[in-house]
This record gives C-alpha cells, structure tokens and sequence, in this order.
C-alpha cells in the first residue's frame, strides 16, 4: 500500500516527464526515458486505486454478512424464544427407481 506521500508524488510525477518530453533540448533517448517513467507511474497508480476497490468491496461485503448472521441469529431466538436448542427437522432423501 502507498502512502499518501507516494500517491501525490506518482500523480506529480508525468507532469513533469511530459515537459521534459517536450523540451526540444531534451535528447531522444531522454524523452523514451521519460516515458517510460510516466508509463510506470500510471500503471502504479492504477495498481493502487484497483487494490482500493477490492479493500473497500471486501469491507463492504463483510459487513454485509455479518449483518446477515446476526439477523439470522436474532431471527431464530426470537422466533419462540427456544428455537436454537430445538432440533431441526430432517429432510429424507428421495430415492428414484
């Protein structure tokens, strides 16, 4: 994970390599150079911002479930006040011939 710091430093970062780009005194192989740091800083930041999404779609998920559990759970004691300690009826299999 990156820091705040980072983050602000790759998003500054191809700015600056696209004015050396542009900067007619910067040689050819400086400005190949340059974009490939710029490329590299896009493709990190988009690492970052997909793991952001996939912490924040886990943590909304768990949440989610949790809140189901407990719903479950507060539903079942609450049915008949003993429904946790009675046993659950058993489906039999059905068998073809």
């Amino acid at each position: 994970m990156l820091t705040e710091t980072e983050v602000k430093h790759l998003e500054e970062l191809p700015e600056e390599m696209i004015k050396e780009i542009e900067n007619t005194a910067t040689s050819a192989e400086a400005a190949v150079v340059y974009g490939k740091v710029g490329r590299a800083c896009s493709r990190a930041l988009a690492q970052e911002a997909g793991r952001n999404a996939l912490r924040t779609a886990r943590t909304s998920n768990t949440t989610k479930f949790q809140s189901a559990r407990q719903t479950r759970l507060q539903a079942r004691k609450g049915g008949n006040g003993s429904a946790a300690s009675q046993p659950q009826p058993q489906v039999s299999p059905l068998i073809y011939s």
